[in-house]
């Protein structure tokens, strides 16, 4: 299935990554110290145990050495920044990017799995003389397991804390969380308000879950991530994976949810 990545590097001082050394494939389950090695890192946050802002050797042993730049304010020192759109590499907007791109990857591969799954219920319908649109319980299955790894990535409930709050350079927080057309509660609320303080999202819902790529999920995935995603919001699953969301949290994203159209 197509993906997209954002992975964390040692790169040396042609550019080229370090291969033997290792690399990680960045998303918000991501600790700070595993992120953004071979990228450029503006902003304040994650102190200096980032990998961003550095060029690294390497030794026989293939252990890597170098440390990085944190908490700068632009890319001046290290290039000429003009000819490009901002001097800056906005760590905010790093944190939001790698968040979506598993989010989205999450979103094809349950398409995949249900469509998949659909068409060999037609299939194994067919062959047994069963009316079309049966669904076997070992379908079902192949559509709620995939279903559930959505869900609990979209929920948040194995994001790695920040370590310290987070703030960037280029005014991107604040475009991010005021977009027109954001829907919002009935409070003022919305899914694309930033924390940055000990976690990325003020609530922990993904924002994707209004993005066109989320409804055009077919209608037996769409629903159960739906009917999952109730559930969590309303109490009625307290199980461990869940543990996180506090009474405060599934109350405000039962709230925005339900008033912005999604319950």
């Amino acid at each position: 299935m197509p993906g997209l990545v954002v992975r964390s590097v040692y790169p040396d001082r042609t550019g080229m990554p370090i291969f033997q050394a290792g690399s990680f494939i960045s998303d918000h389950r991501s600790g700070i110290d595993q992120r953004w090695g071979g990228w450029y890192v503006t902003g304040k946050g994650g102190g200096s145990k980032h990998l961003g802002n550095a060029m690294y050797t390497a030794t026989e042993g293939h252990e890597v050495s170098g440390k990085g730049k944190a908490d700068i304010t632009d890319l001046k020192e290290f290039f000429d920044t003009g000819a490009y759109l901002r001097p800056t590499s906005d760590i905010v907007a790093l944190l939001v990017l790698e968040h979506q791109t598993r989010m989205t990857n999450l979103i094809t591969r349950v398409g995949w799995e249900t469509r998949m799954a659909l068409h060999d219920r037609e299939v194994m319908n067919n062959a047994l003389g069963e009316p079309a649109g049966t669904t076997s319980e070992s379908t079902e299955r192949r559509i709620n397991n995939a279903a559930e790894e959505l869900v609990r990535y979209m929920l948040f409930t194995d994001e790695a804390a920040l370590p310290t709050p987070v703030a960037g350079t280029s005014g991107f927080a604040q475009e991010y969380s005021q977009r027109a057309g954001t829907p919002k509660d009935k409070r003022g609320r919305s899914l694309r308000e930033l924390d940055l303080k000990t976690r990325l999202f003020r609530y922990s819902c993904s924002p994707l879950i209004y993005s066109e790529a989320f409804r055009a999920l077919p209608d037996p995935a769409r629903k159960r991530v739906l009917a999952r995603v109730r559930e969590i919001v309303t109490g009625q699953d307290g199980s461990a994976p869940f543990a996180k969301l506090t009474a405060d949290d599934r109350r405000a994203l039962r709230d925005i949810l339900t008033d912005t159209g999604v319950l």
